[in-house]
């Protein structure tokens, strides 16, 4: 995931990871909640420094 996130970055590109797991929402430097498809919180995370 650091690498990817870098990556990203760095290309100044968007990478949407779908995830349960809290490790690895916890390298976004945003995420969005969904209940049943709707968008139910949308908060900022803080980024992981690698």
């Amino acid at each position: 995931m650091t690498a990817l996130a870098r990556t990203a970055r760095e290309a100044g590109t968007a990478v949407l990871p779908i995830t349960h797991d809290a490790r690895t929402a916890a390298y976004a430097d945003r995420e969005v909640s969904l209940l049943d498809g709707v968008v139910v919180a949308e908060d900022p995370a803080p980024a992981v420094t690698p």
